[in-house]
């Protein structure tokens, strides 16, 4: 019998399973988090008539997530800050054409 090794070894992305939905003048940000809350990931989306898609190569903790969060909120604070959207635990989208 041969023995098959695995030896180019990717590394395993957890899925992401809560959703919450920021918002500022100009973006949106889709924060996901791992089913234990460890983990966070960050998408960011222009809200222009030119859709920008940004998605942050960086994990989180939840106490780095925050401090970003304060800061986006902190920069945003003339134009009404950051604002919490939605909290969900899916995420269904519509595409225009």
């Amino acid at each position: 019998r041969k023995k098959i090794m695995n030896l180019g070894c990717a590394p395993v992305r957890v899925g992401l399973e809560k959703f919450i939905l920021y918002q500022t003048r100009s973006w949106v940000y889709v924060v996901g988090c791992d089913k234990r809350q460890l983990e966070y990931r960050v998408l960011k989306l222009s809200r222009s008539a030119e859709i920008e898609v940004s998605e942050d190569a960086s994990a989180y903790s939840k106490f780095e997530l925050k401090e970003m969060l304060q800061m986006i909120h902190e920069g945003n604070r003339t134009q009404g800050g950051l604002k919490r959207l939605a909290t969900g635990y899916g995420i269904v989208g519509v595409v225009k054409f």
